[in-house]
């Protein structure tokens, strides 16, 4: 008898503790909002149910309830990243600093009574600013029909305002204009100005190493670390080809990138270069008319973020619009170290040849065009005519 007591108590304590852990689970997950997705959530549909926002996304959260903003990171650009799938759902942080979380006149742009063709003013007008003088209706055209969610060749007031709330985002437009290039990321949906973005799981391109001791120990043993310099040399045509690809990138102008640092880059299994930090990408004209005319007392004073430096002029002691170095110079330094571990005796003499004259651009040039290309298809067609053998 004493045994079986006790048998119902194990069971009896047993139940207990599992019904604590469900319970405690549930909270979890239905309770706490560490992330504040919850929150946030409700106060997205809430705008997309009055009819303020719309996208597929939307459908997806408010409607069909298939989609959840659990569990999240933070980067570094200010935005918490909610996993779904295959892609990132990049929501501004503060968006969800307030408890309840509140979007009331977060879009209130355009206003009651704007037509489709006066909105696609506004976007004219935004993409001109950005972009410079010069034809950008194709990146109109393609900006106003990602705008159209339900494809009736027509823009509703809710999908207008979510579009104009996006364009805010640099990385939304710049994704947005670079639609179709190999070497970035892919937008996926959106709702309001919460949106998609493929989850790139990348390896940056290397590892730099420590300063002091620790440092001199790692450059010791690092040339053991490298991957296969076939590799690298994949990896190196890619970034040249995206470098060239952005340089004059359809009507758009041309596309600096101001973070030219090996975790800018990254590559996946296959060995494809991708673009990590798309933040990074900015219109040249848009950095132009951010920091011409800015008081400086030497180019350190006319820089955005590491690698976009224009020129102090020392006259007035005001930024100018002229670069220090165009992006391939830097790219080329990069590659300079990334290649040179290891590189193969045949192709040393020549590579290390076009390096020192790309790391020797000089962006005054009135041949700098020409320069940039010529410098970009020899370096591309040495590396690839060495690696194409040993790699696909």
């Amino acid at each position: 008898m004493t045994r079986v007591v006790r048998l119902n108590r194990m069971r009896s304590f047993l139940l207990g503790g599992i019904i604590v852990v469900v319970a405690f689970i549930y909270i979890i997950e239905h309770v706490y909002d560490s992330c504040g997705g919850r929150a946030f959530a409700e106060a997205l549909c809430k705008q997309f149910e009055e009819g303020n926002v719309d996208g597929v996304l939307c459908w997806d959260l408010c409607r069909r309830k298939t989609l959840q903003l659990r569990s999240c990171i933070y980067d570094s650009d200010g935005y918490r990243l909610f996993y779904n799938g295959n892609y990132y759902l990049k929501v501004l942080e503060s968006r969800l600093k307030s408890f309840p979380v509140n979007l009331d006149g977060a879009f209130s742009k355009p206003g009651v009574g704007v037509d489709v063709k006066e909105f696609r003013q506004m976007v004219g007008h935004f993409v001109d600013v950005k972009l410079g003088a010069g034809s950008h209706d194709e990146v109109i055209k393609d900006l106003v029909d990602a705008a159209d969610v339900n494809r009736d060749s027509r823009v509703s007031l809710a999908e207008a305002k979510s579009l104009w709330a996006l364009l805010k985002h640099n990385e939304f437009f710049m994704l947005s204009m670079l639609r179709g290039v190999q070497h970035v990321p892919s937008l996926g949906g959106f709702c309001g100005d919460m949106y998609a973005v493929q989850a790139v799981d990348y390896t940056p391109l290397y590892t730099r190493p420590a300063e002091g001791w620790r440092g001199t120990l790692f450059s010791a043993f690092r040339s053991w670390g490298w991957m296969n310099w076939n590799y690298r040399g994949k990896l190196a045509v890619g970034l040249l080809e995206f470098v060239s690809e952005i340089y004059h990138h359809r009507s758009s102008g041309m596309v600096l990138i101001c973070d030219v640092s090996e975790k800018a880059f990254g590559y996946g299994d296959n060995y494809d270069l991708m673009v990590v930090k798309v933040n990074a990408l900015r219109p040249r004209n848009e950095l132009a008319l951010l920091i011409e005319n800015r008081p400086c007392s030497s180019d350190a004073d006319c820089r955005y973020l590491s690698d976009c430096v224009f020129r102090c002029g020392v006259e007035r002691n005001t930024c100018s619009a002229d670069l220090v170095w165009p992006n391939l110079l830097q790219i080329c330094r990069l590659l300079h170290e990334f290649l040179r571990p290891n590189v193969p005796r045949v192709v040393r003499a020549e590579l290390f040849l076009l390096l020192d004259r790309c790391s020797n651009l000089n962006s005054t040039s009135p041949r700098l065009e020409m320069d940039h290309a010529l410098v970009s298809n020899e370096l591309r067609s040495l590396l690839w005519r060495y690696v194409s053998d040993y790699v696909s």
